[in-house]
């Protein structure tokens, strides 16, 4: 089982757009509470319009990424946050000449967390 696999397991995330690098967790200071951070990145490949439905070919243009960090539940007594740099897309459709960067949506369509983490979660 591959280091990303037993992260996912172990936050019991459902997304396997959810990737993790080798340096996925760091001792940081929040608040003056010792905490620990895990790092992930969210990306995948929208294949269709959202405004009328219309299949992408190559109108998708990444836009930057956008980080959220989501409070999860404690691991061995220290707060556990997710910090989640999420992919943003500018998506032009040719068919309906929508053009709209899409978040909310977008995370809510493919990021499946945990129901309580995503309510805890804030931008930062």
């Amino acid at each position: 089982m591959s280091h990303n696999n037993c992260i996912l397991t172990l936050l019991d995330l459902k997304d396997k757009n959810i990737t993790f690098s080798e340096n996925w967790m760091k001792d940081v200071q929040i608040n003056g509470i010792r905490s620990k951070v895990i790092s992930g990145i969210l990306s995948f490949q929208p294949t269709h319009c959202y405004n009328c439905g219309h299949l992408f070919d190559s109108q998708i243009i990444k836009h930057g990424f956008k980080t959220s960090r989501i409070k999860m539940m404690k691991l061995s007594g220290f707060d556990t946050y997710l910090d989640l740099k999420k992919q943003r897309y500018k998506l032009i459709c040719t068919l309906c000449q929508g053009q709209r960067k899409k978040t909310k949506q977008l995370e809510a369509d493919f990021c499946i967390l945990q129901e309580s983490a995503y309510l805890n979660s804030i931008d930062i």
